[in-house]
């Protein structure tokens, strides 16, 4: 049996993509703050509401434009250094957690950063360094609330160590 991709991975209402189309495809809407009926996009409406304009305040709502959209991007607080190769992963208590990458001096590092975002505002605090350095690894949160820190490479080979970490220690999986 033949499937539309449509199918297997449909996409939610909200989501923005982008089309090298002269025209939008069906089920969708071109980011131009225009107002659309509440009724008709009922799906849309209940997933953004009036977060881009009310439009006429009952019957219709605004749509983002696409200058919108990017005007969502703000300049955080920066880490103390450059940083490329690390991972960002999301903590259960919604603070950030960063750890390990390379430096402005392609230097790769051990060291983690904890961001606690308020409105547009990051505040990085350093957290304790992993036992090596490591970039280009991966980071995940797991259910328990434990850090897992798997893989990647020490600046010079690819790594096979794995990492199990808490908010204030590391500890290398054997």
């Amino acid at each position: 049996m033949t499937r539309k991709f449509s199918e297997i991975y449909p996409n939610p209402p909200g989501e923005i993509a982008q089309f090298m189309t002269s025209t939008m495809p069906s089920g969708w809407l071109q980011l131009l703050g225009t107002n659309v009926s509440r009724t008709t996009y009922a799906a849309l409406f209940a997933k953004i509401g009036t977060t881009y304009g009310a439009g006429d305040g009952a019957t219709t709502f605004t749509l983002p434009t696409l200058l919108s959209f990017l005007a969502l991007f703000g300049a955080g607080t920066p880490l103390s250094s450059g940083r490329a190769r690390h991972t960002a992963s999301v903590l259960s208590d919604g603070r950030i957690l960063i750890v390990g990458g390379s430096d402005n001096n392609e230097v790769t590092r051990a060291e983690t950063y904890f961001g606690t975002i308020l409105g547009n505002a990051i505040t990085w605090v350093s957290g304790t360094s992993l036992p090596a350095v490591r970039n280009s690894h991966t980071a995940s949160v797991l259910s328990d609330g434990r850090i897992l820190v798997t893989g990647g490479s020490d600046g010079a080979v690819f790594r096979a160590e794995t990492y199990f970490g808490t908010i204030s220690r590391w500890g290398v999986k054997t």
